[in-house]
């Protein structure tokens, strides 16, 4: 099988999508699959190809004339690209390449399907720009697939005619793992910065508006349990996140925006994460958690309600809902520790289980194996 990827998330560009993409090729490479990676992005020399195993990488000029940018991209297709050679375009959200996507797919006569891993679909369901966009691409798609099942349920409702396919994130635990060194800094860390009786919790990420984090604080008021929590937070805060800390001496620490796996020693200092999201897809820094044991208290929606069982594996709140949000922050607080180290056990044992890399491309494999097979309509279902 030969896939075109069509991405405007891929290193070297950093963040929770481009490290997802990046991931969903590695996967379908190491099963055998050739991915020719298209990478819109203004960080390496247009149009050079680098050779990969079982594929390929060529960057994109990224312009800010989109039109022109699009018309450049689409030339250099038609007449230096064997486009005949692939058996469809994966076309990884984002604006560029769902603007794209439609008219390349019909000029190049090349079936596309339609990740959307982030929050491309949410963002665009209200932007009237955006949302003729969205419609666009998931009705030129031959299907499309969603970390969630909350995304699945709202995209089947909203486009009935368009397949669309489950394919939760995975994590490779076996390279997930904390070493001894790190275990020692997580140990430190909170001698130095917790007093006695406090617990920390992890608000880590691009904290964007939609991540919730005013909200979070504002529960966090409302519990009462101020002066027993110690928030660790990542990269730089919105001006209003701040004026929140500091009016009302919340104790708090920040850490700058670092590799993944540099986040392993905050991660374990922490006694619970927070995922306060309005929405969301399937996040990272979930299973990165759950996978050192770490327990998650979040919003009951989208890929959180999918991996965490309230008071199992993890504790939820209503979304927008200040008052709920304010009740799991003081079971936080009050939960013994034996109980809490249970709660993030069951949930790494959940996220082995179910959560891997392999199960990932599983889905994937199993939905493009009959379009480089047969290519019938017939052949598609949703993935439940």
């Amino acid at each position: 099988m030969r896939l075109l990827m069509l991405t405007e998330n891929y290193p070297p560009n950093s963040g929770g999508m481009a490290q997802s993409c990046d991931r969903i090729v590695a996967n379908l490479r190491a099963e055998g699959v050739n991915v020719e990676v298209m990478h819109f992005t203004n960080h390496c020399t247009p149009f050079k190809r680098v050779e990969k195993v079982n594929g390929a990488y060529v960057a994109l000029p990224k312009h800010n004339d989109i039109a022109h940018g699009l018309n450049l991209v689409l030339s250099y297709f038609e007449h230096h690209v064997d486009i005949t050679q692939f058996d469809c375009m994966l076309v990884f959200g984002g604006s560029t390449p769902m603007l794209a996507a439609p008219t390349y797919s019909r000029l190049l006569e090349l079936d596309y399907y339609l990740c959307l891993r982030g929050n491309d679909f949410d963002i665009s369901l209200f932007d009237p720009k955006r949302r003729a966009q969205l419609d666009s691409a998931v009705h030129g798609a031959k299907g499309v697939f969603v970390g969630s099942h909350d995304k699945l349920n709202r995209l089947s409702r909203l486009y009935p005619d368009t397949p669309a396919f489950y394919s939760p994130s995975g994590i490779d635990l076996k390279d997930w793992q904390a070493f001894a060194s790190e275990q020692a800094f997580a140990a430190t860390w909170r001698e130095t910065h917790l007093n006695v009786g406090q617990i920390a919790i992890g608000l880590i990420g691009y904290l964007k508006t939609k991540k919730g984090v005013r909200f979070f604080l504002d529960a966090l008021l409302k519990s009462g349990c101020r002066e027993q929590v110690h928030l660790l937070l990542s990269g730089e805060q919105p001006e209003e996140v701040l004026d929140v800390l500091h009016e009302n001496h919340m104790e708090f620490s920040q850490i700058p925006v670092v590799d993944r796996f540099e986040l392993i020693k905050y991660l374990l200092a922490c006694d619970w994460l927070a995922i306060p999201s309005y929405y969301e897809g399937m996040p990272n820094i979930m299973l990165e958690a759950g996978g050192l044991g770490v327990p998650v208290v979040a919003s009951s929606l989208d890929g959180m309600r999918d991996v965490v069982e309230h008071k199992r594996t993890g504790l939820l709140f209503r979304p927008v809902d200040i008052n709920d949000c304010a009740k799991q922050i003081k079971h936080c607080v009050n939960m013994p520790r034996e109980e809490r180290n249970a709660i993030g056990q069951a949930l790494k044992e959940k996220i082995a289980r179910g959560y891997t890399q392999q199960a990932e491309a599983q889905v994937y494999l199993q939905v493009l194996d009959g379009q480089s097979e047969s290519k019938d309509k017939s052949a598609y279902s949703i993935v439940q």
